[in-house]
């Protein structure tokens, strides 16, 4: 079923990080017929559980994907609260 903006390529879910700049190629693509995708028009992310979900204009539906390696856990953060004690962040 091609695209009615782009017959000639199938659209994808590009992903960078936050501080990329300029013409920078994505560090991962979710595209292609496995996906179900044809032209994305929304994405949606649970990085608690590993999932990326993503809207399709064309098939008229919501995909998600289970990609827990797009989500690297972060180490946690301490912070000291007013009496001088530490505590982890959540």
């Amino acid at each position: 079923m091609p695209s009615p903006w782009n017959s000639g390529a199938l659209g994808f879910i590009g992903v960078w990080d936050v501080n990329d700049d300029g013409d920078v190629p994505p560090r991962a693509i979710i595209k292609g017929d496995n996906t179900f995708l044809v032209h994305p028009g929304g994405v949606a992310i649970d990085p608690k559980h590993g999932e990326v979900f993503g809207t399709d204009s064309i098939r008229n539906g919501l995909f998600s994907f289970l990609a827990p390696n797009l989500f690297p856990e972060r180490p946690r953060s301490q912070s000291t609260l007013g009496n001088g004690t530490t505590r982890s962040a959540r």
